[in-house]
């Protein structure tokens, strides 16, 4: 299936953070203002797939709390990533208005979340073949989608 341009732009900010989180020191700040921005736009991503609008009558879009809660809320998704994406989003926030600095072991982690998400984007909704669109070398690096157990009642 093929992606829409916002899910582009998403993968296009995680590549792109992944990147920098190599080229380490202060790259790593950068790097996770571009996972942020890649969850937000995976968020409304998400509200556009179900049918939701992403952007008002003055064409202003939906906050990252607007989407989280549409998806919750509205679509009954389970987001068991929102805790560690809040963590993400707040760290985003302290660098663009207090100059936080982040390290290497915080910045792994958020790309760690944020490439399992990707990964359950594709594979529950989705459905665009992200080691095609991203690169195989993502999945060599972040592992395979975990698989979900199954309950026996």
């Amino acid at each position: 299936m093929t992606s829409s341009p916002l899910f582009d732009f998403a993968l296009d900010s995680f590549r792109l953070s992944h990147e920098l989180f190599f080229q380490g020191g202060p790259k790593l700040r950068f790097s996770v203002v571009l996972l942020d921005n890649c969850v937000e736009l995976c968020l409304k991503e998400l509200v556009r797939h179900k049918g939701g609008k992403i952007f008002d009558k003055s064409a202003k879009s939906i906050s990252y709390y607007d989407a989280i809660g549409l998806i919750t809320k509205t679509y009954k998704i389970p987001l068991p990533e929102e805790t560690n994406f809040d963590i993400l989003h707040h760290t985003r926030n302290d660098i663009q208005h207090k100059g936080a600095e982040v390290n290497e072991i915080q910045v792994e982690f958020f790309l760690n979340e944020v490439f399992q998400f990707l990964q359950r984007l594709d594979v529950e909704f989705l459905k665009i073949d992200l080691d095609n669109k991203l690169g195989e070398k993502f999945t060599k690096y972040f592992g395979k989608p975990k698989k979900k157990k199954r309950v026996s009642r």
